[in-house]
């Protein structure tokens, strides 16, 4: 069986709530590590990371703001250090 998104590296803002959560499972399940934003509830995040983790995939949060220009900055960097970069952005995050 062919993952569609096998070996990509997703982000996706908002990741813990309604849509942002649902992708980031789906992006796991069809192959690609995921790393996501959320803006204040540690434990929802976690039950994401875990999800993801669960499907044999990387996962990453990061407690940031879209909204954090210093905060993204830093993220974006930490991606590139840790991933290479990302493949996919989704910008999911409601403000």
């Amino acid at each position: 069986m062919s993952l569609l998104l096998e070996g990509k590296r997703a982000f996706i803002t908002g990741g813990t709530r309604g849509i942002g959560a649902a992708l980031c499972e789906v992006f796991a399940r069809e192959g690609a590590d995921v790393a996501f934003s959320y803006g204040s509830r540690d434990d929802l995040a976690e039950v994401t990371r875990k999800k993801i983790e669960a499907l044999g995939r990387k996962a990453m949060a990061f407690k940031v703001s879209i909204t954090d220009r210093f905060g993204m900055k830093h993220l974006t960097r930490e991606l590139i250090h840790a991933w290479g970069g990302i493949d996919i952005l989704v910008n999911n995050a409601a403000i």
